[in-house]
């Protein structure tokens, strides 16, 4: 585990000021959350899904904090005949991935949501959820991924917020003094210059406060192949979190480039959707080619 002191960068022309003061560390816990927490390296698949409207399934484990969970062989397996031809199941993402070659950057701007507790469910227990944008989260390599977003999180009526990083397989890390509210309206970047040097940027529209970090020198390299805009059931301990009720989360001017100069296109994006208890608990889809919008039903 390692720490890089943040940056001021000048990406494509974007200026940043860096909140202040801010500092990098672990994804050190509230109180109320366990200290090992970690993020899932790819969306934990769904399997056993039936053809009928109601699905059933089992969820395949795998070892969720330190390997990546490979379901190329078998991803197709796991749509449903009812849902459109890019929809597929996971137990922890929702949102929708693009997949090419040369992904240099990935954008998305997401209005903070107010998490809330499920209905019927005891508000005593943590319930969260993350919105990031990422590169190589879906990649078929078993490389890195270059992820930056948000968490949002209640218990007993509390709600919390978190500003992350990460380049997988290393922790991911928090920005601390950056503060985040319901309704802010933030854009997340992630940058990769080649396969091991790359740049997030968190800029906060409403606070007029953005913050950078940079990587140097990553002993895991990308691929880029592939960019997502995900809305995740992340997880403690090797076990999800109880996912909070975020109503609906619309990320907004979705861009995906390509060292080529391409720009990827939103209609070839595959959606994802939760499913889980054999519940279908978000529901996700695609306007014209820069919006992605999740709303959790539970």
């Amino acid at each position: 585990m390692r720490f890089v002191t943040p940056l001021l960068v000048a990406l494509s022309g974007t200026g940043c000021i860096l909140a202040s003061p801010v500092v990098l560390s672990p994804r050190t816990p509230h109180t109320f959350k366990h200290k090992d927490r970690q993020r899932l390296s790819t969306p934990k698949v769904a399997v056993g899904i039936s053809v009928a409207n109601t699905i059933s399934l089992v969820v395949s484990n795998g070892d969720n904090s330190a390997s990546r969970i490979n379901s190329t062989n078998s991803r197709s397996k796991y749509k449903n005949s009812t849902a459109t031809a890019h929809t597929q199941y996971s137990a922890n993402w929702s949102g929708a991935i693009v997949h090419g070659t040369g992904y240099e950057t990935v954008t998305g701007t997401i209005v903070v949501p107010r998490p809330q507790i499920p209905s019927g469910h005891s508000p005593e227990k943590f319930y969260g959820a993350s919105a990031w944008v990422g590169l190589d989260g879906d990649s078929d390599c078993p490389g890195a991924i270059l992820q930056v977003g948000i968490d949002f999180n209640i218990q007993n009526g509390t709600v919390d917020y978190d500003a992350w990083f990460e380049w997988f397989p290393d922790y991911a890390y928090n920005f601390v003094g950056f503060p985040l509210h319901a309704g802010d309206v933030v854009t997340l970047t992630a940058t990769a210059v080649n396969t091991r040097m790359g740049s997030v940027i968190i800029e906060n529209k409403t606070t007029a406060q953005s913050v950078v970090h940079t990587f140097v020198g990553e002993m895991q390299p990308l691929c880029q192949t592939s960019a997502e805009w995900i809305i995740e059931d992340y997880s403690v301990g090797g076990e999800l979190v109880g996912l909070c009720d975020w109503g609906r989360a619309t990320f907004t001017d979705c861009e995906a480039k390509q060292f080529s100069g391409t720009t990827a296109s939103l209609s070839d994006a595959t959606i994802y959707d939760i499913s889980g208890n054999g519940n279908v608990m978000t529901d996700c889809s695609i306007f014209g080619n820069d919006i992605v919008t999740c709303k959790y039903t539970g």
